[in-house]
């Protein structure tokens, strides 16, 4: 993979997060052509590009995801949602990889720590 692909891959990541946000009013293009070990690769790339940059003239640096957040975009567009399927970690934590409603934070039961 070159840098210009990298920068695609890793730009198209952050504009999940710039949209979710509402720093950003166009909806990001679905992630689902990449495998987690390219967007992983991506995410490496450019922030070895940006640590390394050209020297002492001008540098251009990009946001990057962190891994956890390129993995979760990873789900996000490769797995269907099922409230019944739960991953052990480590013995003693379940994460459960389930879709909620559009309207889930506007409930009067929701609380703010509950995000």
């Amino acid at each position: 993979m070159d840098i210009d692909q990298a920068r695609r891959i890793v730009s198209e990541m952050t504009s999940h997060v710039f949209y979710a946000e509402g720093l950003d009013e166009t909806a990001p293009r679905s992630l689902a052509e990449y495998s987690l070990g390219e967007m992983l690769e991506a995410n490496k790339l450019v922030k070895e590009a940006d640590q390394t940059g050209p020297g002492n003239g001008p540098k251009t640096v990009q946001i990057v995801c962190d891994e956890r957040l390129a993995a979760a975009l990873y789900v996000l567009y490769h797995y269907e949602p099922n409230p019944n399927r739960a991953v052990v970690l480590n013995n003693m934590r379940y994460v459960v990889v389930a879709k909620i409603p559009d309207d889930f934070f506007d409930n009067p039961e929701y609380e703010a720590g509950d995000k």
